[in-house]
């Protein structure tokens, strides 16, 4: 088994970083088959057509699964608790990220979540959710 794992950036990626780093969310879709897709990449996993173009997503969702850890694995990666969540995006995809603003319990699957981007240092925003409220104010 290698030490590191090489994981190089590409143009896909790359553009999936900048529109998250101007705080936009956006995925692509297939000039063949018109699926969207999340991740980004170089080739549809459905039709393998290699073009597509960058959409704006509405940033809804709703969430698919989620866990939350109590422990850290390692105390100095990050403060507990947190949440793993799987977003299914109202345009179809799926993504993997979490849900901000919440403790365990306060989340379930179905509930409505839009997207939300917190700055880090230049160049590391990094794209997460929010429980939506709904019309009448409560939460989605």
């Amino acid at each position: 088994m290698p030490d590191s794992v090489d994981i190089r950036a590409n143009e896909a990626n790359e553009a999936f970083e900048a529109f998250v780093g101007d705080h936009e969310l956006r995925v692509q879709q297939c000039d063949g088959c018109g699926r969207r897709r999340l991740p980004p990449s170089w080739i549809c996993p459905h039709c393998l057509a290699e073009e597509y173009e960058w959409i704006a997503a509405s940033g809804t969702g709703v969430i698919h699964s989620f866990i939350w850890y109590l422990r850290p694995l390692d105390p100095a990666f990050l403060a507990t608790p947190y949440n793993v969540t799987i977003v299914e995006l109202a345009e179809g995809p799926r993504l993997i990220s979490k849900v901000v603003g919440v403790q365990p319990g306060d989340l379930s699957v179905g509930q409505a979540v839009e997207a939300a981007f917190e700055d880090g240092p230049p160049g590391a925003t990094t794209l997460v959710f929010r429980v939506r409220e709904t019309a009448d104010g409560a939460e989605g």
